[in-house]
């Protein structure tokens, strides 16, 4: 009796367990089912999105391609010449401009025997073999991509520019013709008269050398006047060749040196960063002869009770180099420094009022800069401001090299 109790107590257990598991089975299949269902609907929904993100980087991958298609033809069509190298110098791609000032395609070709091959290099800007002129810029590109390169056309701005300049210096050359007859005017009545003391028959020795010298003296004036006036008529029609800078000071201290100056003393001062084989593009005679007017100018200003010292210096930057005469002369006036530079205007007795006029001309020929500053009783100092020689990577020149080294000399302080 009491075995089958324990066997019917068995069962009811059996039975209440397995209807526990079936009910924890009916449970767990409720949440994977509502787990499937979720998974399904963020499926959907990743799906929405994954979808949604294809057509806007589908949208942004269309966009891209027709700027790229605008950019291309921009490419195409700009007037300057875009040339992209890489860092073996190496053509990697030219616009419809580039191969027209080429007369070819030049992708895959060599850039610098390209450029050689067709252009010189003035200092400044690229000038062809048919005399056509263009501005050259250089952009170098991160990661070691190269470099692109822009050539623009300025040969009409140039010859524009050329042409209005030439107007103007007519019309200043006008005036001068006007004021030269002044100029002339002295010392030929000067010299007639010696020339009728001369004519006199009773005329002394005496007065006969003194009438010579005077005539002598006044043909040299007009001489001086005349070729004042051709310089200042050539206007930049100059030598254009590398001029070294360290040779140029070592010719004007020759030629200082070479005179005899009373009461006036110079000195020369070189900053430490100027390097001896930097070189301008120009005439090294005509840039000789500014600085020696600058300081015969300087030394004129010396007498005997007020002795004249000038300070010749040297520096350079970057981009220019500049040359300054400062002297610790009597200095001018607001109203002298403001027309120091106009043709015939001077301060001295017998100056022809052409030497600073001209000396702006010749480093303005140069592409330079020459101004003045100036305080009455403290002196005046010039100073002359020119472009580097720029020998940019593609000009290798043997003959630019050989040209610094052979001018480069000690500058004599």
């Amino acid at each position: 009796m009491q075995t089958n109790l324990l066997q019917t107590e068995a069962k009811l257990d059996n039975n209440t367990e397995l209807q526990a598991a079936f009910s924890l089975f009916s449970q767990m299949s409720d949440q994977l089912e509502s787990s499937y269902r979720d998974l399904e609907q963020r499926v959907d929904e990743l799906s929405q999105e994954l979808a949604a993100a294809n057509s806007e980087k589908l949208r942004q991958l269309a966009e891209k391609e027709k700027l790229a298609d605008r950019l291309e033809a921009l490419h195409e069509a700009m007037p300057a010449a875009v040339i992209w190298v890489n860092p073996s110098q190496k053509i990697l791609s030219a616009n419809q401009t580039a191969k027209q000032i080429f007369k070819s395609d030049i992708v895959n070709k060599n850039w610098q025997q390209v450029l050689q091959k067709q252009f010189t290099f003035d200092g400044h800007e690229l000038i062809g073999n048919d005399s056509s002129v263009f501005s050259y810029h250089l952009k170098s590109l991160d990661h070691d991509q190269g470099q692109v390169i822009i050539l623009t056309d300025i040969t009409i701005s140039r010859e524009l520019q050329q042409s209005n300049y030439r107007q103007q210096r007519l019309a200043e050359l006008g005036e001068i013709t006007a004021g030269i007859a002044h100029q002339v005017r002295t010392p030929l009545a000067s010299a007639l008269l010696s020339i009728d003391h001369l004519s006199h028959p009773s005329i002394d020795d005496e007065l006969r050398n003194k009438s010579v010298n005077r005539i002598k003296q006044n043909l040299h004036h007009l001489d001086h006047l005349v070729n004042d006036m051709l310089l200042y008529a050539r206007d930049g029609e100059f030598d254009n060749n590398c001029v070294n800078i360290t040779a140029l000071m070592h010719n004007l201290d020759v030629y200082l040196q070479q005179k005899d100056y009373k009461n006036f003393s110079f000195t020369f001062i070189k900053s430490s960063e100027f390097s001896e084989n930097t070189v301008v593009a120009g005439s090294g005679d005509a840039l000789l002869s500014v600085l020696i007017s600058l300081i015969e100018n300087a030394s004129q200003l010396a007498t005997s009770h007020t002795p004249v010292k000038a300070k010749i210096e040297l520096k350079q930057d970057a981009e220019n180099i500049l040359i300054s005469v400062t002297d610790n002369g009597p200095g001018l006036s607001k109203s002298a420094l403001d027309q120091v530079f106009k043709p015939f205007y001077t301060t001295r007795k017998n100056g022809t009022g052409l030497g600073l006029a001209i000396s702006r001309s010749i480093v303005q020929a140069h592409h330079g800069q020459l101004t003045a500053e100036s305080h009455k009783g403290k002196g005046t100092m010039m100073k002359i401001r020119l472009n580097k020689f720029k020998s940019e990577k593609f000009l290798q020149s043997n003959t630019i090299q050989s040209n610094s080294n052979k001018n480069t000399q000690t500058v004599s302080v």
